[in-house]
């Protein structure tokens, strides 16, 4: 074992979080996809396969299974609760119109964004189609923690499978209230934002959210990246709650 310890460059008694990070760390150089040498970054993955398998595992997986939540938890049957984010669904308009506000600074030429979500004129006012989800989050933890739903992170998904990624949208004036979907939570705090996605094709329905969290969580043997996967269903007659909140 100590042969493995010295690839990672870890120390014996190394807690599985700091195999992790070491792990991480030494991927993110010799993986073949950046540059690294396959050779070098097959014994990496074998020494942190063999050094996990000696280590005692926990009783419970940290990231648990998603699972809806019900009065327990304060929150309504479209909620969320895993070990760092507490989530609920706030919000749901499917392929709207959204005219652009006239004091918005792109009110008299293109848009970008009417760009990346098609744009429908009403009258003489710009204006988007889509498709939006309004989010409440609080951080659960006793650290701050970084809310991304850009980039893939997340996702409406429809009955067939089919995967919609969330949209940069302007963040000025579409609307005044809402956050980006990029910010920084501090702890015991809550935000409200909303995410804009593409209209869907005709026929087609939301069934489920997904979104992928991802977030540096402080120790005092050093800091390691961890992952928690949030994934809430969505029926016809949740939507219609939804709708009818609003």
């Amino acid at each position: 074992m100590s042969e493995y310890h010295k690839i990672l460059g870890v120390a014996p008694d190394a807690p599985p979080e700091v195999i992790k990070a070491a792990f991480r760390a030494l991927m993110k150089i010799h993986h073949p996809d950046v540059g690294g040498k396959p050779e070098r970054a097959r014994m990496i993955e074998e020494a942190y396969r063999k050094l996990l398998l000696a280590k005692p595992q926990p009783r419970t997986n940290p990231i648990k299974p998603p699972k809806p939540s019900g009065s327990e938890n304060g929150l309504s049957n479209l909620g969320y609760r895993g070990k760092f984010l507490q989530l609920s669904l706030e919000g749901f308009k499917f392929n709207k119109i959204f005219p652009c506000p006239p004091e918005c600074v792109f009110f008299k030429r293109l848009c970008r964004h009417r760009q990346l979500l098609p744009g429908i004129d009403t009258g003489n006012s710009p204006a988007v189609f889509a498709t939006t989800l309004e989010i409440r989050v609080r951080n659960l933890q006793d650290f701050s923690q970084t809310i991304d739903c850009r980039a893939g992170r997340a996702v409406l998904i429809d009955q067939t499978g089919e995967f919609y990624e969330s949209k940069p949208m302007c963040g000025t004036l579409h609307p005044l209230r809402y956050k980006e979907a990029s910010f920084e939570m501090f702890s015991a705090t809550q935000a409200v934002f909303c995410l804009w996605f593409q209209t869907l094709p005709p026929g087609r329905h939301i069934s489920r959210f997904v979104y992928k969290h991802r977030v540096l969580v402080p120790k005092p043997q050093g800091e390691f990246w961890d992952e928690e996967l949030i994934d809430i269903s969505i029926s016809p007659t949740q939507i219609r709650f939804l709708n009818a909140k609003k």
